[in-house]
């Protein structure tokens, strides 16, 4: 056994008896506890794992203990003390955490203080001889993530995404200058479900901005659309990285039809020419590519339609789909993959809760039942209490079931060419959770839905503190937040920018990687409108399952952010050689920031016949110690006319936030 295990199971144990401690941090209710300042989220030992966005109210809430070091046996007997203290210095609970089990392997204690409910700031401290841990300030409150995150992840993600009409308008749905329909049509249904929840929360300002990303959204869907046939591109031919197949069909399809059943209200001629194209998009999947439309996709499309135009035909088909997508569904055996957003029950709640005499009402409950119990048994055997993502394959020797039941033991290999951990599939299987619970009446799958998305919120196996903002102490794991510019504790996201943010606004990245890896690549890093809009669908429902008698509070207009973090000031550009040089400087507030990585995006109106992912280029340069660096491109690199632009897309520094609004203007190389 490592020495710093032994003493920290042995200091563990000494304070799992103990009453008093040397530094006077345990006592009754309303003991007033002073955190030292050497009190840090991790040591070399353990990790603290909490939701760095804060826990409702009425869910369950838990910080976890995890032991850092896989290979030593974890002594299961000991307990550590906890307490947990408000922002006026109150110690507000008091505990042990118990040993939890296993998670992929890695051994986890967990100090659950669910009882507290009250709204406010707290933190929680272990403390021990050899174990002084403490979390960063995190809130407890009632619709938190909705107050934290709408007015960013909706708003702000639109006005700073929104693409120029020279792009066909829709938005940036990631770090490339990508328009997936698939992200487009995620964030529109997260943007329907949560104005449908939350309108009379907003400001007219904020629904009429809510509508206007909603309406930029859906004409996109409708702009990539076959008028003819329904068919869909995968996005705009003006954009870069075009991709074809009848996936993207099925993905409009879907944003199509929830437009259609959700805004006719709102925008009854816009809502029905939506159902019209999606009728002739189904019916374009039905003639050319049905293996592609699986069931569980046609059964949500059909409920659509059936809300949209209230015949008897779509609820038939609505009710047959749902059949083949449930009657035979088993977690254990089925692909999980990670960039699943589709809740795979939604079309079976929403069927549930609106046709109580249905003739297949009971059969509903009966399977709704049967996953619940699949949703359980993870709950009890993995410390984490969240759904394994997992995928059958042959060729890389990997099997759903095997990742299934060994998720005590084996950490997940990822799926997809970059081995991805996704946070789409938590995300998802957040919804899945709350729709079980509401159909079974069973509380318990509260955890699941919590688990799910508290681990985007930093209850995860622990990010990689290189790759953490706002990080105490420079060792190996730091809990963090997969939303990343909400500011406190969360993780950077990939480092390659080819565009500039505007304005500033809050995303979420891609997730881990096999193993547990989370790094300045694409695979993990990039951002994703569609994640965005499956946090957005998530957050809503969970909120309201948890405040089922309670309307949200209103929102507070918008305030302008501060103007604070990395500065950038750019020297003339010069030309030798045959390589383009741009000199950049990069300070905050005042003082030079060293070792920050600064992106340039070069770009050019194009030469005939290049496509448009041919004309830009993003290299990049690291500040020395007088904050400056130069980033550098061969002039002949791109196939573009003269003048060449180049414009500072990114500065990645761990300490000071950057918002391409702080960015200086592009320059041009004649």
């Amino acid at each position: 056994m490592h020495r710093t295990v032994a003493a920290a199971i042995l200091a563990a144990l000494i304070v799992a008896g103990a009453a008093t401690s040397a530094c006077g941090l345990i006592g009754g209710a309303g003991t007033k506890v002073v955190i030292p300042a050497d009190y840090h989220t991790a040591d070399p030992t353990y990790t603290l794992l909490y939701s760095t966005i804060g826990y409702e109210s009425a869910a369950t809430k838990r910080v976890l203990i995890r032991q850092n070091d896989t290979t030593v046996a974890a002594s299961q007997g000991f307990a550590f003390a906890w307490r947990l203290v408000d922002a006026k210095g109150s110690e507000a609970a008091v505990g042990r955490a118990v040993y939890a089990g296993t998670g992929w392997g890695i051994p986890v204690w967990a100090a659950d203080f669910s009882k507290v409910t009250k709204p406010g700031a707290y933190r929680l401290v272990v403390d021990a001889p050899s174990v002084k841990l403490a979390t960063d300030a995190f809130p407890i409150g009632q619709f938190l993530m909705f107050q934290a995150a709408f007015k960013s992840i909706a708003l702000g993600n639109a006005a700073a995404r929104s693409a120029p009409i020279e792009q066909d308008n829709g938005f940036l749905d990631s770090n490339e200058r990508s328009g997936t329909v698939s992200a487009h049509s995620d964030f529109l249904i997260g943007l329907l479900e949560t104005f449908d929840r939350r309108r009379g929360a907003l400001t007219e300002a904020q629904r009429t901005q809510t509508r206007a990303a909603i309406d930029r959204a859906v004409d996109y869907l409708l702009l990539l659309s076959n008028a003819g046939s329904g068919e869909f591109v995968g996005q705009s031919l003006a954009r870069p990285y075009v991709e074809g197949g009848p996936e993207a069909t099925v993905a409009g399809l879907r944003g199509l039809a929830h437009y259609a059943a959700l805004a006719q209200d709102d925008a009854p001629e816009k809502a029905d020419r939506a159902l019209r194209r999606a009728r002739l998009s189904e019916q374009w999947l039905n003639a050319n590519a049905p293996d592609a439309y699986p069931s569980s996709m046609r059964a949500v499309v059909s409920y659509d339609i059936y809300v949209a135009l209230g015949d008897d035909a779509s609820l038939d088909r609505a009710a047959a789909s749902l059949r083949d997508a449930v009657g035979a569904y088993d977690l254990r055996t089925m692909d999980r993959r990670s960039d699943d957003t589709l809740p795979h029950f939604e079309a079976l709640y929403r069927m549930w809760r609106d046709l109580r005499q249905h003739p297949e009402h009971a059969f509903w409950e009966e399977v709704a039942g049967k996953a619940a119990a699949q949703y359980k048994d993870m709950i009890a055997r993995n410390a984490f209490q969240v759904l394994p993502p997992g995928i059958t394959d042959e060729e890389q020797g990997t099997d759903a079931a095997a990742q299934w039941d060994q998720v005590g033991t084996v950490p997940p290999p990822g799926d997809g060419p970059y081995g991805s951990i996704g946070n789409d599939w938590f995300l998802a299987r957040a919804v899945d959770a709350v729709y079980l619970a509401q159909i079974t009446g069973d509380v318990e799958l509260e955890k699941a839905a919590t688990a799910s998305l508290a681990w985007v919120g930093g209850l995860n196996p622990g990010v990689q503190a290189e790759r953490v903002v706002g990080g105490d102490v420079p060792l190996r794991l730091l809990a963090a937040s997969f939303v990343t510019g909400l500011g406190g504790r969360s993780v950077a996201p990939w480092s390659s920018w080819e565009w500039r943010r505007t304005k500033p606004f809050a995303t979420i990245v891609n997730g881990f990687r096999g193993g547990f890896v989370y790094d300045d690549t694409l695979g993990a890093g990039n951002t994703s409108l569609g994640h965005d809009g499956i946090w957005l669908y998530a957050t809503a429902v969970y909120e309201d399952y948890l405040n089922p008698t309670k309307q949200a509070p209103q929102l507070g207009a918008d305030t302008a952010p501060a103007a604070d973090g990395v500065r950038l000031t750019i020297g003339a550009p010069s030309e030798s050689g045959g390589v383009l040089n741009l000199a950049v400087t990069a300070s905050a507030p005042g003082n030079a920031v060293v070792g920050a990585k600064v992106s340039v995006a070069w770009y050019g109106a194009a030469l005939p016949d290049v496509p448009p992912d041919d004309v830009l280029r993003v290299t990049q340069c690291v500040t020395g110690d007088a904050g400056s660096c130069l980033v550098t491109l061969a002039a002949d690199a791109l196939p573009v006319r003269r003048p060449i632009m180049a414009a500072v897309t990114n500065v990645e520094d761990l300490r000071h936030p950057f918002d391409g609004a702080n960015a200086p203007a592009p320059v041009a190389f004649p």
